[in-house]
């Protein structure tokens, strides 16, 4: 499984499983930036399913690890320890993830969580989407918008 997203300056942060490095591409496929080995920084792989290039900061997710903080240079700077999550998003330095039970949201800021729970009429999620106070929910019924609210 490999990641991708579209950076800021409109060029591609790729993580390259080969090499266990995330790095920095052009149109052309040459390497910008790219950080060190990860293999020498973290004592266990990631594989990363999502990375969010959004307000100044680099996330990358991995489900075994959790949240990789990185700068716009490829530094890493923290890890952010909530693993298991699918659906991941980020916005304004909050982390967006669920499981089955739960939509969870921490705050990079004041590193405050929050925990949704999922309405129990919600079967085969496909695809949920958090957005303000709403979540977006796709299902083999089709598409579901809920209203939320924090416990």
């Amino acid at each position: 499984m490999g990641a991708v997203a579209q950076s800021y300056d409109n060029n591609y942060w790729i993580f390259d499983a080969l090499e266990n490095k995330l790095k920095k591409i052009d149109d052309n496929g040459k390497t910008l930036l790219q950080t060190p080995d990860f293999r020498l920084l973290f004592d266990e792989v990631i594989v990363p399913s999502a990375i969010i290039d959004e307000g100044g900061l680099l996330y990358m997710y991995s489900k075994n690890k959790g949240w990789l903080l990185f700068d716009y240079y490829g530094t890493y700077k923290k890890l952010v320890d909530m693993p298991g999550w699918g659906d991941v998003q980020a916005r304004n330095k909050v982390l967006y993830g669920r499981d089955s039970l739960f939509l969870y949201a921490y705050d990079t800021n004041d590193f405050s969580a929050d925990k949704i729970t999922l309405d129990k009429n919600i079967q085969g999620v496909k695809k949920l989407l958090q957005k303000q106070h709403r979540i977006y929910v796709l299902n083999n019924s089709g598409l579901s918008i809920y209203n939320v609210s924090s416990e």
